[in-house]
């Protein structure tokens, strides 16, 4: 059986990766020229974590927040 744990430390690292690759997409389009959505699928905890990034904050941050399933959340 593979197990893989991770630090706090590591998650940050890997969201704030793709965050950075997020807005690579978008900088090309920023302004309102043309739209550049990105759709992300992923568990509950991961997308808490990444909004957390998303907001510049750790994740042992105190914020409360329920993604229902089948759910659409957006960030800006």
């Amino acid at each position: 059986m593979l197990t893989s744990v991770r630090s706090s430390e590591q998650i940050s690292e890997r969201l704030n990766g793709l965050i950075e690759e997020i807005h690579g997409f978008q900088r090309a389009n920023m302004h309102g020229k043309n739209p550049s959505d990105v759709i992300l699928v992923a568990h509950g905890h991961l997308l808490r974590a990444l909004t957390k990034r998303w907001l510049c904050q750790p994740l042992d941050y105190p914020i409360s927040m329920i993604f229902e399933p089948g759910a659409i959340c957006v960030l800006r």
